[in-house]
């Protein structure tokens, strides 16, 4: 799993990014894919999700599974 964080020039305004890896990908191991044939051609699903009013851009990662939902799923989580 890799997770970037980008921070923008707006005040109070930054997105964490999670994208599932090769490598702890169940189906890809199960499929017996290589690196190379997991990537090409590959177009993951993106799942946008927003905190409250309140929250940060770390809400969801602290608070929930998502990650771990992220890489059963293989979907990209911003």
């Amino acid at each position: 799993m890799a997770r970037l964080q980008i921070h923008t020039s707006l005040p109070d305004v930054s997105l964490d990014i999670i994208i599932p890896e090769y490598m702890h990908n169940a189906r890809a191991r199960e499929a017996k894919l290589t690196e190379k044939e997991y990537y090409a051609n590959r177009n993951l699903p993106v799942l946008w999700l927003l905190h409250g009013g309140l929250g940060n851009s770390t809400d969801w990662p602290r608070y929930t599974m998502i990650e771990l939902y992220a890489e059963e799923k293989g979907i990209i989580v911003v």
